[in-house]
């Protein structure tokens, strides 16, 4: 599973499972006719003004058969 993370400026951000999502939250454009209220919110409290780009940490999330295989 991976998690798409997006930074603000003073490093604190939000976390989301959908790519669409993230990139809305970093870039401010939509891809699609809905956009994830959360991202909304988050540009807005970060201050990302028309044209700012945030950055996006992706983050791979191993799947529960994998960790349950080490584990043993």
């Amino acid at each position: 599973m991976k998690i798409f993370y997006v930074k603000d400026e003073t490093g604190s951000g939000v976390g989301f499972a959908s790519e669409a999502d993230a990139r809305y939250a970093a870039t401010g454009e939509a891809q699609g006719l809905f956009v994830n209220e959360l991202a909304v919110q988050f540009r807005r409290i970060a201050g990302a003004k028309k044209g700012t780009v945030l950055p996006v940490v992706v983050v791979e999330i191993p799947d529960g058969e994998k960790i349950l295989e080490t584990a043993q």
